[in-house]
């Protein structure tokens, strides 16, 4: 097994090899058919609770009314 590090990896395999390559060399193989075992996983993420959300005008309006309770006189 060997590891190309940086520049060699990117000079060998271009911007595929920016972060790294492994090399697998084998001792030796058997005659007959290929086998290859794969393992994989993969996950799902998704919003459980989205929570509303104000737009720009409705943003607006509830700094003013806080700044208005609070007894500033400045408005957006």
């Amino acid at each position: 097994m060997e590891v190309l590090k940086d520049a060699s990896a990117t000079a060998i395999y271009g911007s595929r090899g920016a972060n790294g390559v492994i090399l697998v060399t084998t001792k030796k193989g058997k005659k007959g058919q290929s086998r290859i075992n794969i393992d994989s996983y993969y996950g799902v993420q998704e919003v459980i609770k989205k929570m509303d959300m104000l737009n720009a005008k409705e943003y607006a309006s509830l700094i003013n009314e806080s700044r208005y309770d609070i007894g500033s006189r400045s408005r957006l």
